[in-house]
């Protein structure tokens, strides 16, 4: 839904068949480098690596800023919080022996999957 304003040219709030054709050859035309019409695997590399970089960079913005409680633009161990493992030690620990084995980390890996496959279903995001 991010890309639904770039693509909707007219800003009519709709997209038609054009405006995705010409979105479409957009992508097609700055992915090919070498201008030769076709897309290589080096090419198509690396037009997913711009994307994921793009994606990664808001990611870490909105990190920054959700958790930057100091204000310096940088995050100190206190602000990064305790990771899923941390906040989920208890739960995942399930012989209560203190201790998360790795057949433990596996099983909360495979109900967290299972969540987030459930969630898709049910037309949740699976974040």
């Amino acid at each position: 839904m991010e890309m639904f304003d770039g693509i909707d040219t007219d800003k009519d709030g709709k997209l038609t068949e054009a405006e995705l054709e010409a979105h479409r050859a957009a992508m097609f035309t700055a992915a090919d480098a070498n201008g030769d019409g076709m897309l290589s695997a080096d090419e198509l590399s690396a037009q997913q690596l711009a994307r994921f970089s793009e994606k990664l960079a808001e990611r870490t913005a909105r990190m920054i800023e959700n958790r930057d409680n100091d204000g310096d633009g940088s995050l100190s161990l206190t602000e990064v919080d305790e990771g899923p493992g941390q906040r989920h030690f208890a739960r995942i620990d399930s012989d209560n022996d203190g201790a998360i084995s790795k057949a433990e980390a596996e099983s909360a890996m495979d109900m967290m999957g299972k969540r987030k496959h459930r969630k898709g279903m049910m037309g949740g995001a699976d974040n």
